[in-house]
């Protein structure tokens, strides 16, 4: 799959954001492990236990 080529932009299907996201590397995507990226991606500063309980 991973060697697939997409279509140019605007020319993309439904089918194709489904392969971009099983090309998705499992180890950092997984969806417990994604929440807690996105958590402190829009987060300036924030402590453990705030992730603990929040995700």
């Amino acid at each position: 799959m991973a060697d697939t080529p997409l279509p140019p932009e605007g020319d993309s299907t439904p089918a194709d954001a489904t392969r971009a996201l099983a090309d998705l590397d499992r180890t950092v995507h997984a969806p417990g492990r994604l929440l807690i990226l996105a958590t402190l991606y829009v987060a300036a500063e924030l402590d453990f236990n705030y992730l603990l309980g929040h995700t």
